[in-house]
């Protein structure tokens, strides 16, 4: 399990944790089982032996729906991946699938109750729904179909919806009317729940396919050709990708708040991947963790490059070396025509900047959208 943002591994501490959560409904789990087994092999030679079995079956397979409770730790499961899910649509998916899984349970223990409700009172001299169902059917009705009869009555309580099972006595038509009243107020809630996800769904991608739709319309009432027209689809469609896939430290305004030694922390375990492509680097990442660490969160900065821009001018003065992170770069050198280099993931430029005085030779162009980490020198200089 998780404290706070840390996995636990050490056994002791999660046996206290499961004692604290799902030993008791376990252990009441197991030993309603062996109880119940017990009973059943107990006394089955003698007429009286056997009614007491048949009548503990009927009990035993009501006190099996307690299994039915360990369903909340599906519910647990589902908030966990949610906070680790990437996807907004995805995570919109998973809070419907939530509330499914809510209204499920809450109708499951409600059609438990409902089924008790008719068994327990079917021995006296009142009628029960239980009673009336299996007098209207030719043959002996099976557990599962008094179950899902059950449930869809459940279910019907909170939906316009009915069927042929009807309260027969005072008590289960005044249980009916608890539930009725409980579904006014619980389900609108469960509706409007997910009437709100679905929306929100909706609108995750509304923009983008208005956009596109612009760009459609725009190319066939201007007649651009079929060739010229694919490039500005697959330009946009490469844009869109990179857009969704980009999401800087500066994006996120939660960060703002955080305390000067978590964000020590974190933008050394975000910046490392990158910066130790440089051997240098690497070695001191090595041999100072702490020096490496203030390099990461004093002298390195993220830069986003667009299609079409400059990262370096020639003739500039030169106080960062760029490392690539995602993207594609191209370096045009002024001095040497015709002399080019693509730089890709990991690729890094302007390592003299960090040890001399020096001027960019060249020119390089961002040919994609480009994520790139800035490392000034002044204040490397200054942490060496």
């Amino acid at each position: 399990y998780y404290e706070g943002a840390i996995l636990e591994m050490r056994p002791l501490r999660i046996a206290v944790m499961y004692l604290k959560s799902f030993f008791a409904l376990d252990l009441l789990m197991v030993a309603t089982d062996w109880a119940l087994v017990s009973v059943e092999h107990a006394d089955t030679e003698s007429s009286v032996g056997i009614m007491r079995v048949g009548k503990t079956f009927r009990i035993s397979r009501a006190l099996r729906m307690l299994h039915f409770l360990r369903l909340f730790k599906i519910v647990s499961f589902i908030k966990n991946f949610d906070d680790l899910c990437r996807s907004e649509g995805l995570r919109t998916c998973l809070r419907v699938l939530k509330l499914v899984i809510a209204i499920l349970l809450a109708n499951h223990y409600i059609a438990c109750a409902w089924y008790a409700l008719g068994d327990a009172m079917g021995d006296g001299i009142l009628r029960t729904w239980l009673q009336e169902l299996e007098a209207s059917s030719d043959q002996e009705l099976s557990f599962e179909y008094i179950y899902v009869s059950s449930l869809h009555w459940s279910l019907t309580q909170f939906t316009p919806a009915s069927m042929e099972v009807v309260p027969k006595n005072s008590y289960e038509r005044s249980f009916t009317v608890c539930v009725i009243v409980c579904a006014l107020v619980s389900f609108s809630s469960f509706v409007s729940s997910i009437t709100d996800a679905m929306t929100h769904l909706r609108r995750i991608n509304e923009q983008s396919l208005q956009q596109k739709a612009k760009v459609r319309q725009f190319i066939l009432q201007n007649r651009i050709s079929f060739r010229l027209g694919g490039l500005i689809y697959a330009f946009l469609r490469k844009n869109n990708e990179s857009r969704q896939r980009n999401l800087r430290l500066m994006d996120v305004e939660a960060f703002a708040a955080m305390p000067e030694s978590l964000k020590l922390h974190l933008h050394s375990e975000i910046f490392t991947p990158v910066l130790v492509g440089h051997p240098f680097l690497e070695m001191l990442h090595i041999a100072a963790p702490t020096g490496f660490m203030n390099v990461c969160h004093f002298a390195t900065t993220e830069v986003f490059a667009n299609v079409g821009d400059d990262v370096l001018v020639y003739g500039e003065k030169a106080d960062a070396m760029y490392f690539l992170a995602y993207g594609q770069l191209l370096y045009h050198h002024r001095s040497q025509e015709g002399m080019t280099a693509g730089l890709g993931p990991g690729a890094f430029a302007c390592e003299m900047a960090l040890w001399l005085q020096w001027e960019h030779r060249g020119r390089l162009l961002a040919e994609a959208h480009c994520d790139l980490l800035r490392l000034n020198a002044e204040t490397f200089r200054e942490i060496i």
